[in-house]
């Protein structure tokens, strides 16, 4: 009954430019209720990987087409027709502008880059995604205008399919990372032993069912989910560096990966050598 009573202060800002109205709206938001990792890269003017993750999924000289990716949620469901989430874009972003090795491509997610630093990374990451999109087999529908492609997306995902695993999220980051750690030098001054578009083109022979023997127990659960973890991401990364790279990996790097691979299995070859589970073999 006292409802209309109430008074309720409003104020009124001048809109000047879209960035200046953008921080003021992040910025209410961010305090006045805590947002989500979407909303802030869908908000924020500040953050160099936020504002990166929208180009990309620009309307104009963008990558991704604005439908093929869910701005909402971080995950997708089995009957979701996205092929990815703004979270995933937004880290596999951030993975290439470091692997990178540019200091300024290091961003301070609080301080904007300038327009030459982020006009720069943004040809270097959108290289890298047009790479991806391009000599990744699975992937290469996904940039093409398909009427049927909710229904493909749909199909691509489903756990039995060749290529599920490359189009559930938490693997999507997870094979970028381990794309770029096959891609990095495996001794000071040395040369990597392969390029981003030769790492990309070799995924190919890699079997991407979630159903295959590789991957339990290193990101697919015994319960056959996805471990979406830090952990579950990271031992698909180096697994797949192997995978890539075989007997070229240096004995350090190679030892991370025996380790990994082991403990996911529940052996610590450390403590017990004998009981230790060869890796995979590595595609040629």
């Amino acid at each position: 009954a006292d409802v209309p009573k109430d008074e309720v202060s409003v104020i009124f800002i001048k809109h000047e430019n879209i960035i200046k109205t953008r921080n003021i709206f992040n910025t209410v938001n961010k305090y006045a209720k805590p947002t989500s990792a979407g909303d802030n890269i869908i908000t924020s003017e500040e953050d160099g990987y936020a504002i990166l993750s929208r180009r990309l999924i620009d309307v104009d000289g963008g990558v991704l087409r604005e439908s093929v990716v869910n701005w909402r949620n971080n995950t997708l469901t089995d009957k979701s027709g996205h092929f990815t989430t703004i979270k995933i874009v937004y880290e596999t972003i951030k993975l290439m502008l470091k692997g990178s090795k540019e200091d300024e491509y290091d961003f301070d997610p609080t301080t904007r880059p300038s327009d030459e630093i982020l006009d720069r990374a943004y040809t270097y990451i959108s290289k890298t995604w047009k790479l991806m999109m391009s000599e990744v087999k699975a992937y290469n529908f996904v940039v093409e205008n398909r009427s049927d492609f909710v229904e493909k997306v749909k199909d691509a995902r489903k756990s039995g399919s060749p290529n599920s695993l490359l189009f559930k999220p938490a693997a999507q980051q997870a094979f970028v990372q381990g794309i770029l750690a096959a891609c990095t030098p495996q001794a000071e001054d040395e040369d990597p032993e392969l390029t981003i578009q030769d790492a990309f083109k070799k995924s190919n022979k890699i079997k991407w069912s979630m159903d295959e023997e590789i991957w339990k127990h290193v990101i697919i659960k015994p319960s056959g989910a996805i471990d979406g973890g830090a952990e579950g991401k990271n031992r698909m990364a180096l697994l797949l560096s192997w995978l890539l790279l075989g007997n070229k990996m240096s004995d350090d790097k190679k030892l991370k990966v025996r380790k990994a691979f082991n403990e996911a299995h529940g052996v610590d070859i450390e403590s017990s050598p004998d009981q230790e589970l060869p890796l995979p073999n590595a595609v040629r």
